[in-house]
């Protein structure tokens, strides 16, 4: 009787102990993990929105369909024909397939991404996808093997 006077808040409700809080606050985490889970399962399940690989040519279909809407743009910097072509290409949201607006960056809106070759010949890109590892693919990248042929710095000398 001690322990549930003690337990007692000041507004009248009883207060739980740790225990309990942390045994409460457990099963919510679960529920609410299952629940992410079957969301996930049921967009697995959609037709054209498979997970990996085979999504990433419909993305660079629709960040090709929207530079030919003209929704996406890419702006070449450099002189015509140079060895190290950069491109600024539109920001495009690779979760939800569709183009970021310009603006400050923030989670709706970026700027432009660089796009251009490296030293070693391989396509770089400054957005979040690009720049997760060396050789993760990125709509932007995709689009630059698409333009042009693999190109290596000026200073790289090519054994020809």
């Amino acid at each position: 009787m001690m322990d549930a006077k003690s337990r007692e808040a000041t507004g009248g409700l009883c207060s739980k102990s740790a225990a309990e809080a942390a045994l409460n606050r457990g099963a919510r985490q679960e529920r609410s993990r299952g629940s992410s889970h079957r969301r996930l399962a049921a967009k697995q399940k959609r037709p054209g929105m498979q997970m990996g690989s085979s999504c990433l040519p419909l993305k660079l279909h629709g960040f090709n369909a929207s530079l030919a809407t003209g929704k996406c743009s890419i702006y070449s910097v450099g002189e015509e024909g140079s060895s190290n072509s950069v491109f600024l290409m539109t920001a495009w949201n690779h979760n939800s397939a569709r183009p970021k607006p310009l603006g400050r960056p923030t989670k709706s809106n970026a700027l432009l991404e660089t796009v251009y070759w490296d030293t070693t010949g391989n396509p770089s890109c400054t957005c979040d996808r690009g720049r997760l590892s060396f050789g993760a693919a990125c709509v932007h990248k995709l689009a630059l093997q698409a333009l042009q042929e693999r190109r290596q710095s000026s200073h790289v000398s090519s054994s020809d």
